[in-house]
């Protein structure tokens, strides 16, 4: 992907303002969380997720950004370590307090450029030609934090890996031509995930009730 952005900034060496490289994103998700296995603490997440992840540069008076779109489907899976192997003895309504993640699903993604507002067509290509799909497995932890009320905060990072994301005709609406054939499938995509979950809980029942019960394994 760094290739369709250094083709565009070295074939124009008079624009002042460079276009950046799409290295940074923005997402949410919701998800519900389903505590499969009480004795070990293991809950299931089916979440529903979407990241963008973009750039933008004014040259000129003119105005072009570009990036992609990342609609998925996940199951991620939370346990305590010790928790493989041991019973836990006490816990919250969302499990141990520290826990670990993982999980996997498939991604939708959608390429997106625009000039001056305006969203760039590929001539003889239709939208639905911007769609394509791949699969990706997800690992990390995280912790739930504090409660307030009933709500919980729980911060947590991941790393993903994405075998293959295809974005259709991205090389050709930044550049105007792909005469260079770039790929416009990029293989073994990483990427680092960091965020803050906000869980809404029914029980009354948390880790304060008896002071840090929620690691005890």
């Amino acid at each position: 992907m760094d290739r369709v952005v250094q083709l565009y900034n070295s074939s124009r060496p008079w624009q002042s303002s460079p276009l950046v490289p799409i290295t940074h994103g923005f997402g949410g998700s919701a998800a519900w969380n389903w505590r499969i296995q009480k004795s070990h603490e293991i809950h299931l997440l089916p979440e529903l997720t979407y990241a963008g992840f973009f750039s933008k540069t004014t040259n000129f008076g003119k105005s072009i950004s570009a990036g992609f779109h990342q609609v998925g489907f996940n199951l991620t899976l939370r346990i305590h370590p010790k928790a493989i192997f041991k019973t836990v003895q006490g816990a919250g309504p969302l499990g141990t307090r520290f826990f670990l993640i993982a999980g996997g699903g498939y991604n939708a993604f959608f390429s997106r450029s625009k000039v001056n507002g305006n969203r760039i067509e590929i001539e003889n290509e239709s939208s639905r030609s911007q769609l394509s799909l791949s699969p990706d497995v997800r690992v990390g932890f995280g912790y739930h934090f504090a409660r307030i009320g009933r709500f919980v905060i729980t911060p947590e990072f991941s790393g993903s890996w994405i075998p293959n994301a295809a974005l259709d005709g991205f090389t050709e609406s930044i550049n105007g031509h792909n005469v260079t054939s770039i790929s416009n499938i990029f293989s073994n995509v990483f990427v680092i995930n960091f965020g803050i979950r906000i869980s809404l809980i029914g029980s009354q029942r948390n880790w304060w009730d008896r002071p840090r019960e929620g690691d005890k394994t």
